[in-house]
């Protein structure tokens, strides 16, 4: 049997910050820039586990 994970964590950082929007019309009529080159985030992952 093995064991089971009694708590899990994660935090990231880098990347874009999401962008919520008011109302559905501005969000069809948005336009989004996609510009070239590399993005790097970074994810730390925490699995707390019990053992019998």
């Amino acid at each position: 049997m093995s064991p089971k994970p009694i708590a899990i964590s994660e935090s990231s950082a880098g990347g874009v910050p999401p962008v919520f929007f008011g109302a559905a019309d501005l969000a069809q009529s948005a336009e989004t820039p996609i510009s070239p080159g590399q993005l790097e985030i970074t994810v730390s992952v925490q699995v707390s586990y019990a053992i019998d």
